[in-house]
């Protein structure tokens, strides 16, 4: 619930400078490809690394923060782009 209240309205922000076919376009590809690939892969590579590197949850965790702190930078670059759009 929490993902969809935060996530939702900070994605359809970002379709606001596009024209109505690429925005839906857009949306189909994310909610289809994009967002089953990365649940998948995420999967995966904790049941890959969990083993391998013998982290826990919590080990597993903070090895994940260059990759949150990644997909902050992301964020923040689709941000500006969009301010710049507008």
């Amino acid at each position: 619930i929490l993902s969809y209240s935060l996530a939702r309205p900070a994605r359809e922000s970002l379709f606001t400078v596009v024209s109505r076919e690429e925005k839906y376009k857009a949306k189909i590809f994310l909610d289809t490809v994009v967002q089953r690939i990365g649940d998948t892969l995420a999967a995966a590579a904790f049941q890959a690394l969990v083993p391998a590197l013998g982290f826990g949850p919590s080990g597993m965790a903070a090895a994940c923060v260059p990759v949150c702190a990644l997909w902050a930078a992301v964020a923040y670059r689709l941000g500006r782009r969009q301010q710049k759009l507008a």
